[in-house]
Protein backbone atom coordinates (compact mmCIF):
# COMPACT_ATOMS: atom_id res chain seq x y z
CA UNK A 1 0.00 0.00 0.00
CA UNK A 2 2.76 2.21 0.96
CA UNK A 3 4.50 1.48 -2.45
CA UNK A 4 1.40 1.88 -4.55
CA UNK A 5 0.32 5.51 -2.77
CA UNK A 6 4.10 6.50 -3.31
CA UNK A 7 3.75 5.71 -6.97
CA UNK A 8 0.43 7.89 -7.24
CA UNK A 9 1.93 10.80 -5.11
CA UNK A 10 4.99 10.81 -7.84
CA UNK A 11 2.61 11.10 -10.36
CA UNK A 12 0.58 13.86 -8.99
CA UNK A 13 3.53 15.94 -8.25
CA UNK A 14 4.68 14.94 -11.83
CA UNK A 15 1.35 16.34 -13.16
CA UNK A 16 1.63 19.93 -11.12
CA UNK A 17 4.86 20.31 -11.77
CA UNK A 18 4.01 19.91 -15.92
CA UNK A 19 0.71 22.45 -15.49
CA UNK A 20 3.12 24.51 -13.92
CA UNK A 21 5.38 24.56 -16.61
CA UNK A 22 3.08 24.89 -19.16
CA UNK A 23 1.47 27.68 -17.83
CA UNK A 24 5.09 29.61 -16.70
CA UNK A 25 5.93 28.70 -20.25
CA UNK A 26 2.59 30.48 -22.04
CA UNK A 27 2.54 33.28 -19.41
CA UNK A 28 6.34 33.88 -20.38
CA UNK A 29 5.57 33.96 -23.94
CA UNK A 30 2.45 36.79 -23.86
CA UNK A 31 4.67 39.75 -22.49
CA UNK A 32 7.40 38.83 -25.64
CA UNK A 33 4.44 39.41 -28.28
CA UNK A 34 3.07 42.22 -26.02
CA UNK A 35 6.45 44.33 -25.61
CA UNK A 36 7.32 43.49 -29.33
CA UNK A 37 3.52 45.23 -30.32
CA UNK A 38 4.31 47.75 -27.61
CA UNK A 39 7.59 48.82 -29.12
CA UNK A 40 6.23 49.03 -32.66
CA UNK A 41 2.98 51.14 -31.78
CA UNK A 42 4.59 52.98 -29.03
CA UNK A 43 7.13 54.23 -31.24
CA UNK A 44 7.49 58.47 -30.89
CA UNK A 45 5.48 60.58 -33.37
CA UNK A 46 5.87 63.38 -35.90
CA UNK A 47 2.16 64.38 -36.15
CA UNK A 48 2.27 67.86 -37.82
CA UNK A 49 4.51 69.60 -40.14
CA UNK A 50 8.27 70.77 -38.01
CA UNK A 51 7.35 68.33 -35.55
CA UNK A 52 5.46 70.73 -33.01
CA UNK A 53 3.15 73.50 -32.61
CA UNK A 54 5.97 76.14 -32.26
CA UNK A 55 7.43 74.38 -35.89
CA UNK A 56 10.69 74.21 -33.90
CA UNK A 57 12.15 71.04 -36.76
CA UNK A 58 13.57 69.33 -33.78
CA UNK A 59 12.86 65.95 -32.31
CA UNK A 60 14.01 63.69 -29.83
CA UNK A 61 14.57 60.71 -31.87
CA UNK A 62 17.75 58.68 -31.81
CA UNK A 63 18.55 58.57 -36.26
CA UNK A 64 19.41 55.11 -37.61
CA UNK A 65 23.44 53.73 -36.58
CA UNK A 66 23.44 52.55 -40.89
CA UNK A 67 20.96 54.13 -42.67
CA UNK A 68 19.65 51.78 -45.58
CA UNK A 69 16.93 52.20 -47.75
CA UNK A 70 13.99 50.06 -46.26
CA UNK A 71 11.19 50.69 -48.83
CA UNK A 72 9.78 53.05 -51.43
CA UNK A 73 6.21 53.74 -52.56
CA UNK A 74 5.52 55.53 -55.93
CA UNK A 75 2.59 58.06 -56.25
CA UNK A 76 1.12 59.42 -59.30
CA UNK A 77 2.51 62.99 -59.07
CA UNK A 78 4.69 64.96 -57.53
CA UNK A 79 4.88 65.15 -53.20
CA UNK A 80 5.58 68.57 -52.28
CA UNK A 81 3.77 67.98 -48.58
CA UNK A 82 5.92 67.27 -45.92
CA UNK A 83 4.96 63.92 -44.45
CA UNK A 84 3.70 63.19 -40.91
CA UNK A 85 4.04 60.17 -39.01
CA UNK A 86 1.52 59.17 -36.06
CA UNK A 87 0.13 55.87 -34.89
CA UNK A 88 2.20 53.40 -37.04
CA UNK A 89 1.34 55.40 -40.37
CA UNK A 90 2.86 57.89 -42.84
CA UNK A 91 0.45 60.04 -44.10
CA UNK A 92 1.30 62.76 -47.11
CA UNK A 93 -0.78 64.73 -49.80
CA UNK A 94 0.03 64.72 -53.54
CA UNK A 95 -0.21 66.83 -56.27
CA UNK A 96 -2.40 63.47 -58.09
CA UNK A 97 -4.83 65.08 -55.96
CA UNK A 98 -4.45 62.47 -53.08
CA UNK A 99 -4.42 62.02 -49.29
CA UNK A 100 -2.22 58.85 -48.83
CA UNK A 101 -1.40 56.41 -45.78
CA UNK A 102 1.28 54.29 -45.72
CA UNK A 103 1.80 51.32 -43.35
CA UNK A 104 5.42 53.02 -41.45
CA UNK A 105 6.88 49.59 -41.14
CA UNK A 106 6.42 48.11 -44.59
CA UNK A 107 5.23 51.04 -47.16
CA UNK A 108 2.29 49.38 -47.35
CA UNK A 109 -1.01 51.46 -48.84
CA UNK A 110 -3.86 51.20 -46.22
CA UNK A 111 -5.93 54.09 -48.17
CA UNK A 112 -6.43 56.76 -49.83
CA UNK A 113 -8.44 60.09 -49.95
CA UNK A 114 -9.37 61.37 -53.15
CA UNK A 115 -9.47 65.30 -52.68
CA UNK A 116 -10.36 66.69 -55.86
CA UNK A 117 -7.51 69.21 -56.60
CA UNK A 118 -3.89 68.85 -56.02
CA UNK A 119 -2.34 68.41 -52.24
CA UNK A 120 0.57 70.50 -51.30
CA UNK A 121 -0.26 71.25 -47.74
CA UNK A 122 1.43 68.89 -45.08
CA UNK A 123 -1.72 66.86 -43.12
CA UNK A 124 -2.02 67.79 -39.15
CA UNK A 125 -2.85 64.37 -37.03
CA UNK A 126 -4.43 64.62 -33.75
CA UNK A 127 -5.97 62.08 -32.18
CA UNK A 128 -7.33 59.38 -34.78
CA UNK A 129 -8.24 62.78 -37.21
CA UNK A 130 -6.82 64.33 -40.03
CA UNK A 131 -6.53 67.81 -41.26
CA UNK A 132 -5.70 68.86 -44.27
CA UNK A 133 -6.21 71.40 -47.35
CA UNK A 134 -6.14 71.17 -50.77
CA UNK A 135 -5.46 74.30 -53.96
CA UNK A 136 -9.16 74.22 -54.72
CA UNK A 137 -9.27 75.67 -50.85
CA UNK A 138 -11.09 72.93 -49.59
CA UNK A 139 -10.21 71.86 -45.84
CA UNK A 140 -10.85 68.09 -44.39
CA UNK A 141 -11.10 66.63 -41.78
CA UNK A 142 -10.54 63.02 -42.03
CA UNK A 143 -10.26 59.57 -40.10
CA UNK A 144 -6.78 58.28 -39.46
CA UNK A 145 -8.17 54.85 -39.93
CA UNK A 146 -9.35 54.90 -43.07
CA UNK A 147 -10.02 58.03 -44.89
CA UNK A 148 -13.31 58.94 -43.92
CA UNK A 149 -14.09 62.56 -44.51
CA UNK A 150 -15.95 63.72 -41.66
CA UNK A 151 -16.49 67.41 -42.29
CA UNK A 152 -15.19 69.78 -45.41
CA UNK A 153 -14.85 73.88 -44.87
CA UNK A 154 -13.96 75.61 -48.23
CA UNK A 155 -12.62 78.86 -48.65
CA UNK A 156 -12.25 79.06 -52.10
CA UNK A 157 -8.29 80.13 -52.57
CA UNK A 158 -5.03 77.52 -52.43
CA UNK A 159 -4.07 76.39 -49.04
CA UNK A 160 0.01 75.88 -49.20
CA UNK A 161 0.73 75.50 -45.68
CA UNK A 162 0.13 73.04 -42.56
CA UNK A 163 -2.78 73.37 -40.30
CA UNK A 164 -1.74 73.35 -36.64
CA UNK A 165 -3.68 72.97 -33.63
CA UNK A 166 -4.46 74.31 -30.45
CA UNK A 167 -7.04 74.24 -27.22
CA UNK A 168 -9.36 77.00 -26.82
CA UNK A 169 -9.85 78.77 -23.22
CA UNK A 170 -13.10 76.58 -22.83
CA UNK A 171 -11.02 73.42 -23.45
CA UNK A 172 -12.22 72.73 -27.22
CA UNK A 173 -9.16 72.21 -29.84
CA UNK A 174 -9.43 74.50 -32.94
CA UNK A 175 -7.23 74.17 -36.02
CA UNK A 176 -5.80 77.19 -37.55
CA UNK A 177 -4.42 77.90 -41.07
CA UNK A 178 -3.77 80.18 -43.43
CA UNK A 179 -4.67 80.34 -47.64
CA UNK A 180 -4.38 82.97 -50.76
CA UNK A 181 -7.42 84.71 -49.46
CA UNK A 182 -5.23 86.67 -47.63
CA UNK A 183 -7.07 85.44 -44.40
CA UNK A 184 -5.67 82.68 -41.65
CA UNK A 185 -8.74 80.62 -40.24
CA UNK A 186 -9.60 79.38 -37.17
CA UNK A 187 -12.02 76.35 -36.58
CA UNK A 188 -13.78 74.39 -34.05
CA UNK A 189 -11.72 70.88 -34.63
CA UNK A 190 -15.00 69.21 -34.07
CA UNK A 191 -17.48 70.37 -36.58
CA UNK A 192 -15.34 72.97 -38.59
CA UNK A 193 -17.11 75.84 -37.76
CA UNK A 194 -15.19 78.92 -38.38
CA UNK A 195 -14.45 80.77 -34.98
CA UNK A 196 -12.56 83.66 -36.04
CA UNK A 197 -10.79 84.91 -39.30
CA UNK A 198 -7.93 87.17 -38.87
CA UNK A 199 -7.29 89.71 -42.52
CA UNK A 200 -3.88 89.70 -44.32
CA UNK A 201 -2.51 92.04 -47.21
CA UNK A 202 -1.17 88.91 -49.61
CA UNK A 203 -0.90 85.26 -49.95
CA UNK A 204 -0.25 83.31 -47.50
CA UNK A 205 2.16 80.46 -48.44
CA UNK A 206 3.51 78.89 -44.87
CA UNK A 207 2.36 77.63 -41.80
CA UNK A 208 1.06 79.43 -38.29
CA UNK A 209 3.52 78.93 -35.63
CA UNK A 210 1.72 78.73 -31.94
CA UNK A 211 3.16 79.51 -28.87
CA UNK A 212 1.25 77.81 -26.45
CA UNK A 213 2.48 79.86 -23.44
CA UNK A 214 1.58 82.99 -24.75
CA UNK A 215 -1.32 82.01 -26.68
CA UNK A 216 0.11 83.83 -29.66
CA UNK A 217 0.08 82.76 -33.16
CA UNK A 218 2.79 83.94 -35.57
CA UNK A 219 3.11 83.75 -39.28
CA UNK A 220 3.90 85.22 -42.43
CA UNK A 221 2.98 85.95 -46.08
CA UNK A 222 3.64 88.05 -49.54
CA UNK A 223 3.18 91.39 -47.75
CA UNK A 224 6.49 90.71 -46.33
CA UNK A 225 4.61 91.21 -42.65
CA UNK A 226 5.52 88.66 -39.88
CA UNK A 227 2.02 89.08 -38.26
CA UNK A 228 1.60 88.27 -34.51
CA UNK A 229 -2.17 87.50 -33.32
CA UNK A 230 -4.38 86.49 -30.79
CA UNK A 231 -5.43 83.20 -30.65
CA UNK A 232 -8.80 83.74 -28.26
CA UNK A 233 -9.79 85.91 -31.57
CA UNK A 234 -7.66 86.31 -34.13
CA UNK A 235 -6.71 90.10 -32.80
CA UNK A 236 -3.67 91.24 -34.60
CA UNK A 237 -1.65 92.53 -31.33
CA UNK A 238 1.31 93.57 -33.75
CA UNK A 239 2.72 93.42 -37.63
CA UNK A 240 6.45 93.36 -38.09
CA UNK A 241 7.92 94.42 -41.42
CA UNK A 242 10.21 92.31 -42.65
CA UNK A 243 11.51 94.54 -46.10
CA UNK A 244 10.30 91.64 -48.54
CA UNK A 245 8.11 88.52 -48.84
CA UNK A 246 8.21 85.45 -46.33
CA UNK A 247 7.55 82.47 -48.42
CA UNK A 248 8.29 79.69 -45.35
CA UNK A 249 6.93 79.36 -42.02
CA UNK A 250 8.69 80.79 -38.70
CA UNK A 251 9.83 78.85 -35.55
CA UNK A 252 9.15 79.82 -32.51
CA UNK A 253 11.39 79.30 -29.31
CA UNK A 254 11.33 81.12 -25.65
CA UNK A 255 9.06 83.74 -27.02
CA UNK A 256 11.27 84.70 -30.00
CA UNK A 257 10.25 84.01 -33.56
CA UNK A 258 12.47 82.97 -36.11
CA UNK A 259 11.82 83.25 -39.75
CA UNK A 260 13.52 84.04 -43.55
CA UNK A 261 12.83 85.89 -46.20
CA UNK A 262 13.46 86.18 -50.12
CA UNK A 263 15.33 89.55 -48.92
CA UNK A 264 18.00 87.19 -48.21
CA UNK A 265 17.83 87.77 -44.21
CA UNK A 266 17.04 85.90 -41.69
CA UNK A 267 15.15 87.60 -38.39
CA UNK A 268 14.64 87.06 -35.03
CA UNK A 269 12.00 88.87 -33.91
CA UNK A 270 10.83 89.20 -30.05
CA UNK A 271 6.75 88.45 -29.48
CA UNK A 272 6.57 90.60 -26.75
CA UNK A 273 7.28 93.91 -28.67
CA UNK A 274 7.72 93.24 -32.24
CA UNK A 275 10.97 94.29 -32.03
CA UNK A 276 13.86 92.70 -34.31
CA UNK A 277 16.56 91.58 -32.40
CA UNK A 278 19.16 90.62 -35.54
CA UNK A 279 18.91 89.56 -38.88
CA UNK A 280 21.30 87.50 -40.93
CA UNK A 281 22.25 87.57 -44.22
CA UNK A 282 22.05 84.62 -46.95
CA UNK A 283 20.69 83.73 -49.83
CA UNK A 284 17.06 83.94 -50.15
CA UNK A 285 15.10 82.04 -47.15
CA UNK A 286 12.02 80.00 -47.80
CA UNK A 287 12.70 77.03 -45.79
CA UNK A 288 11.92 77.10 -42.54
CA UNK A 289 14.60 77.57 -40.03
CA UNK A 290 15.08 74.62 -37.15
CA UNK A 291 15.67 76.06 -33.56
CA UNK A 292 17.31 73.78 -30.46
CA UNK A 293 18.52 75.55 -27.45
CA UNK A 294 21.55 77.07 -28.88
CA UNK A 295 21.48 77.25 -32.79
CA UNK A 296 19.16 78.57 -35.35
CA UNK A 297 19.63 75.71 -38.48
CA UNK A 298 18.29 77.75 -42.08
CA UNK A 299 18.79 76.59 -45.20
CA UNK A 300 18.58 78.68 -48.73
CA UNK A 301 18.80 79.03 -52.08
CA UNK A 302 22.46 79.19 -52.04
CA UNK A 303 22.63 75.57 -50.76
CA UNK A 304 24.36 76.71 -47.45
CA UNK A 305 23.38 75.33 -44.16
CA UNK A 306 23.25 77.72 -41.63
CA UNK A 307 24.57 77.42 -38.15
CA UNK A 308 23.47 80.99 -36.29
CA UNK A 309 23.96 81.50 -32.71
CA UNK A 310 20.25 81.53 -31.68
CA UNK A 311 20.99 84.33 -28.90
CA UNK A 312 23.04 86.60 -30.76
CA UNK A 313 22.75 85.70 -34.35
CA UNK A 314 26.92 84.97 -34.83
CA UNK A 315 27.85 82.59 -37.94
CA UNK A 316 28.92 79.67 -35.97
CA UNK A 317 29.78 77.50 -39.13
CA UNK A 318 27.83 76.12 -42.50
CA UNK A 319 27.69 73.71 -44.48
CA UNK A 320 27.51 73.50 -48.38
CA UNK A 321 24.99 71.58 -50.25
CA UNK A 322 24.72 70.51 -53.89
CA UNK A 323 21.64 72.20 -54.85
CA UNK A 324 19.15 75.14 -53.54
CA UNK A 325 17.65 74.06 -50.50
CA UNK A 326 13.99 74.37 -50.10
CA UNK A 327 12.84 71.98 -47.58
CA UNK A 328 13.29 72.87 -43.63
CA UNK A 329 16.10 70.38 -42.17
CA UNK A 330 15.14 68.30 -38.87
CA UNK A 331 17.52 68.55 -35.73
CA UNK A 332 17.64 65.54 -33.78
CA UNK A 333 20.54 62.99 -32.12
CA UNK A 334 23.02 66.12 -32.65
CA UNK A 335 22.94 66.12 -36.60
CA UNK A 336 21.16 67.81 -39.30
CA UNK A 337 18.64 65.58 -41.72
CA UNK A 338 18.16 67.92 -44.56
CA UNK A 339 17.60 67.66 -48.02
CA UNK A 340 18.66 69.85 -51.53
CA UNK A 341 17.04 70.63 -55.15
CA UNK A 342 19.74 68.11 -56.70
CA UNK A 343 18.00 64.98 -54.55
CA UNK A 344 20.34 64.49 -52.05
CA UNK A 345 19.37 63.65 -48.55
CA UNK A 346 22.10 64.56 -45.73
CA UNK A 347 23.00 63.67 -42.09
CA UNK A 348 25.42 67.11 -41.16
CA UNK A 349 26.87 66.70 -37.83
CA UNK A 350 26.50 69.99 -35.88
CA UNK A 351 29.39 70.02 -34.00
CA UNK A 352 31.35 69.85 -36.87
CA UNK A 353 29.09 71.04 -39.82
CA UNK A 354 30.58 67.55 -41.99
CA UNK A 355 28.36 65.04 -43.56
CA UNK A 356 27.85 61.92 -41.27
CA UNK A 357 25.72 60.35 -44.27
CA UNK A 358 24.33 60.96 -47.66
CA UNK A 359 21.74 59.23 -50.22
CA UNK A 360 21.08 60.21 -53.61
CA UNK A 361 17.43 60.26 -54.77
CA UNK A 362 18.18 61.93 -58.12
CA UNK A 363 15.33 63.69 -57.87
CA UNK A 364 14.16 67.53 -56.47
CA UNK A 365 13.27 67.23 -53.17
CA UNK A 366 10.89 70.47 -51.68
CA UNK A 367 9.26 68.69 -48.47
CA UNK A 368 10.76 68.30 -45.26
CA UNK A 369 11.35 65.05 -43.76
CA UNK A 370 9.75 63.63 -40.79
CA UNK A 371 12.35 61.59 -38.39
CA UNK A 372 11.09 59.02 -35.55
CA UNK A 373 12.87 55.87 -34.02
CA UNK A 374 15.51 55.71 -36.20
CA UNK A 375 13.52 56.08 -38.93
CA UNK A 376 14.14 58.65 -41.74
CA UNK A 377 10.78 59.67 -44.10
CA UNK A 378 11.63 61.73 -47.27
CA UNK A 379 9.76 62.64 -50.34
CA UNK A 380 10.77 63.70 -54.28
CA UNK A 381 8.83 65.51 -57.08
CA UNK A 382 8.99 62.30 -58.69
CA UNK A 383 6.26 61.37 -56.56
CA UNK A 384 8.55 58.50 -54.13
CA UNK A 385 8.17 58.35 -50.85
CA UNK A 386 11.12 56.71 -48.73
CA UNK A 387 11.91 55.54 -45.67
CA UNK A 388 15.28 54.58 -44.52
CA UNK A 389 16.28 52.99 -41.22
CA UNK A 390 18.74 50.66 -39.86
CA UNK A 391 18.81 47.15 -42.10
Amino acid sequence: MNWIMRVFLGIAVFGLLAAFFVMHHKSARKPKIKMTGKMQSGAADWPLFRGDPELTGTSAAQLPDRPKLIWTFKTGESVESSPVIAHGKVIFGCRDGNVYALRLRDGKLLWKFASGCAVEAPPLVAGDKIYIGNLAGDFFQLSLNDGTVYWKYSCGKQIYGSANIFKTGDGRQAVIFGAYDFQVRCLDAADGKQLWSAPTKNFINGAVAISPLLQLAVFGGCDAELRIIDLKDGRETRAVHLKSYIPGSPAIRDGVAYVGNYGKELCAVNLADGKIIWSYPGAEFSAPPAVTGEQVIAGDHAGILHFIDRKTGKKLGQFQAAGEINAGAVICDNSAVMADKTGILYIINLDTGTERWKYETGLPVNASPAVVDGNIIIADTGGNIYLFANP
